[in-house]
């Protein structure tokens, strides 16, 4: 049974499209000697993650299975505002601060491990990450990474990484006064705050999951809005290659008029 309408197809088809380019180009790029500053090192970064979520999204809308496509639109959608908020001001803080939070995390970690083998002693090296040695140079990479970040851009421990809902408000207060003020904050409720059920699969997750009806295998309708909001985050991703001159010369016109179609579409 095909889901799909004859529109839902067609903007899947852009998605396609857009995705094959994307990887033409960041397959050139892989290949280069880089040189790129902090911020062109994440933007690119990013984007290749974005790039592999986006193919599994490609993938799941085009056999008709949206729970499991909005699980990914999420994390798309946090990519996203990673990527806005960390390039619209004091990068090289911003950056700094990110990446302290990804040792911080590492470090958490690695103590819920230690944690977990003092209290199920025999559960110790039952699994390499349960080993002393494994726990040890986990927290020691961690804390020295977290130490040199530190001292590199003169942070203090009440400098943090803002959540994301704090991360959206910000990008829509710098930007200048349009119609796209206040768009980030909107896009947090309706797509990561909305969305965050089918992460976690609660009571309110399941009920979404199964509203609309689905057979056995997770197939449904109405993914057109899935198709829509992954074409918009990785073109503004990608545009963002070119213009902070990670990728040469600038994005091509029929993309630019995918962009523009599917961001008039009106979903009924």
């Amino acid at each position: 049974m095909n889901f799909l309408t004859k529109i839902e197809q067609k903007h899947l088809e852009y998605l396609a499209k857009l995705l094959k380019y994307g990887s033409s180009q960041l397959k050139m790029k892989s290949g280069d000697n880089l040189h790129f500053t902090h911020l062109q090192s994440f933007l690119l970064f990013n984007q290749v993650a974005v790039h592999n979520y986006s193919e599994a999204i490609c993938l799941l809308c085009k056999d008709a299975r949206p729970h499991a496509a909005h699980v990914l639109l999420r994390s798309l959608f946090e990519a996203y505002t990673n990527a806005e908020y960390i390039k619209s001001k004091d990068s090289e803080k911003r950056l700094a601060l990110f990446a302290r939070e990804g040792m911080i995390e590492r470090n958490k970690i690695a103590n819920g491990f230690e944690q977990f083998i003092k209290k199920y002693p025999k559960k110790k090296n039952s699994l390499p990450v349960l080993e002393e040695k494994s726990i040890d140079k986990m927290k020691k990479f961690s804390e020295g990474h977290i130490k040199g970040i530190n001292n590199a851009n003169k942070l203090n421990q009440k400098e943090v990484y803002p959540d994301i809902v704090s991360r959206s408000i910000k990008i829509d207060e710098e930007i200048p006064d349009s119609e796209e003020k206040g768009n980030s904050e909107l896009y947090y409720h309706l797509v990561f705050r909305l969305l965050s059920p089918y992460a976690h699969l609660n009571a309110f997750g399941l009920e979404m999951f199964t509203e609309k009806g689905l057979d056995i295998i997770g197939q449904a309708k109405d993914v057109h809005h899935i198709i829509l909001q992954t074409y918009l985050y990785y073109f503004s991703l990608l545009k963002n290659l070119f213009q902070h001159k990670i990728l040469d010369g600038e994005m091509p016109d029929r993309y630019q008029k995918y962009f523009k179609e599917l961001k008039d579409t009106k979903i009924e």
